[in-house]
């Protein structure tokens, strides 16, 4: 089953133009190397936010993109918090069921 995830990113102050460059980075991992993503939208609505919108067609391609070692680097450094996102990502994906 397809599924969506929307998540919102505060960014620190003089910190813009570092998560762009990591946000544009991990944007191509996820267009080159993750077959089965369907979105992955990323909006600036107002300064230092951004909000992305990704959606998966199955678990498999979710699982697929947490286990990507490419989208981790970028992704960390994307902020401080998105390490422990990405450590709860890794633990919840667990219960996700596995595809018959």
């Amino acid at each position: 089953m397809a599924f969506m995830l929307k998540i919102r990113w505060d960014i620190a102050s003089g910190k813009i133009g570092d998560f762009k460059a990591n946000q544009e980075a991990l944007c191509k991992v996820m267009q080159d190397d993750h077959p089965g993503v369907i979105c992955y939208h990323v909006d600036y609505p107002k300064k230092n936010v951004s909000e992305w919108v990704e959606i998966y067609a199955n678990d498999d391609t979710f699982r697929a993109h947490l286990a990507n070692e490419k989208a981790r680097s970028p992704s960390v450094r994307l902020s401080p918090p998105a390490k422990r996102l990405l450590a709860l990502l890794r633990l919840t994906r667990r219960g996700i069921p596995q595809d018959s």
